[in-house]
């Protein structure tokens, strides 16, 4: 059944794709193929689809607008449609729901799994979907543009999934990746330890041997899991025995990677709720995004999102030629986590005292990047009005004080300061 519908969604994707891809040639042979480009600014051929034109984000009208950037191709924009349908009707309505259980229905796992969303990069004839690298970074974007990060997809299939095929055995690899795929089984990772966070040869959990069995030992702090002479078979060491360090490593670039461009997406999403947000909220006698000091933030906000995703987006070719090394995958994670958190603090302030409150996108956009902050810090952070209404009612003082000054200037110097300290 799995092998069947990966061959009907390769099959759709691979026949709306020639039909576009023919239709453009034939308006470019007609000489329109241009015109939209020419006319709004400018195209850059995609390196997958031979004519095809695409736009860069900085163009675009919209930073999560499908059909931009070169890295993709046609067919990629018709699976990122079907994945953004997905979200919008499987996850986003039900994401509440989830966070009030403390947990995701296995429902939606395997709905995602129909979908084709798990294991996408997969070799298919090791039980995955066969597609290439940026079809993966279609579902990290697209979940994060969801705002709901609550199922763990880019674990499951980015991180765990690859573990298993690029270091299990034949029979893992066919008893878990078909599983997995279909979203039947599902995966986890637990890395970190309360002495071990950053430093991974400071891991204390263990396994020693016991015949042909190994007994497992240790705790991780994360999701609290803790293993006491926990008996595992033969059966269930991935890859050869204490090569374990050398195997976390060797999968650190994609998964900080992956961890880059979910944060660069999220700072996209974000800037969106806040450029929509300001347009329509109103502040003396206009709207926000009126103001020149919010113009202002939101062309610094726009900047460095849009030079951070040109990163990624090289970083994101790199790893799929089998390039990206694993100081320029940190870098990128680095950068694009920073700039997750400066985002996320800066659309709150532009949301004023609405960017605290739970009805509002951006509040759970702030959340994700600070769950530990008690509502009392809360309380003490949210401002009598956001950093940039201060800044214009701060410089209108100025522009006062300035005035009061300059009608002092024949004023006796004895008075002056009187009077200057009394209008102030």
């Amino acid at each position: 059944m799995i092998k069947s519908f990966r061959y009907r969604l390769k099959h759709k994707i691979y026949s709306l794709g020639k039909q576009i891809e023919s239709m453009e040639n034939s308006l470019f042979n007609k000489g329109e193929g241009t015109g939209k480009f020419a006319n709004d600014s400018i195209g850059v051929r995609c390196s997958h689809s031979g004519g095809e034109e695409r736009l860069e984000t900085p163009s675009a009208k919209n930073l999560t607008d499908i059909g931009i950037r070169r890295i993709f191709s046609s067919e990629h924009d018709i699976f990122r449609k079907s994945i953004r349908k997905f979200f919008q009707e499987e996850v986003i309505p039900h994401h509440s729901e989830w966070e009030k259980a403390g947990e995701v229905s296995r429902e939606v796992w395997e709905k995602a799994g129909k979908q084709g969303l798990l294991g996408v990069n997969i070799a298919e004839h090791l039980g995955g979907i066969g597609g290439d690298l940026y079809y993966a970074a279609v579902v990290w974007e697209e979940q994060a543009y969801s705002n709901c990060s609550g199922p763990g997809f880019s674990v499951h299939s980015g991180i765990v999934m690859s573990y298993i095929t690029n270091y299990g055995s034949e029979e893992q690899i066919k008893h878990f990746i078909p599983q997995m795929t279909a979203g039947k089984c599902i995966g986890a990772i637990a890395m970190t330890e309360l002495g071990a966070g950053s430093d991974l040869q400071g891991i204390k959990t263990n396994a020693k041997k016991d015949g042909s069995d190994w007994i497992l030992n240790g705790s991780k702090d994360t999701a609290e899991l803790f293993f006491e002479d926990v008996r595992l078979p033969a059966s269930a060491l991935l890859g050869e025995e204490n090569k374990g360090f050398y195997y976390i490593m060797k999968e650190l670039p994609q998964e900080r990677l992956l961890i880059a461009d979910m944060a660069v997406s999220a700072s996209e999403f974000m800037f969106e709720e806040t450029r929509n947000y300001v347009k329509q909220r109103k502040a003396f006698g206009k709207t926000v995004a009126h103001l020149q000091t919010v113009q202002h933030k939101l062309a610094e906000l726009k900047t460095h999102i849009c030079v951070t995703r040109a990163f990624v987006d090289n970083c994101l070719q790199l790893h799929e030629a089998k390039r990206l090394d694993s100081a320029t995958a940190c870098m990128a994670k680095y950068w694009a986590s920073e700039l997750q958190n400066s985002v996320a603090y800066d659309c709150v302030q532009l949301h004023g005292g609405w960017g605290y409150m739970w009805e509002y996108p951006i509040a759970k956009s702030w959340w994700v990047m600070f769950p530990s902050l008690c509502p009392c810090v809360l309380i003490f952070q949210l401002p009598l009005m956001n950093e940039n209404m201060q800044c214009l009612v701060f410089c209108s003082c100025v522009s006062l004080l300035r005035m009061m000054v300059s009608s002092f200037i024949h004023i006796p110097a004895k008075d002056m300061n009187a009077s200057f300290f009394m209008a102030a």
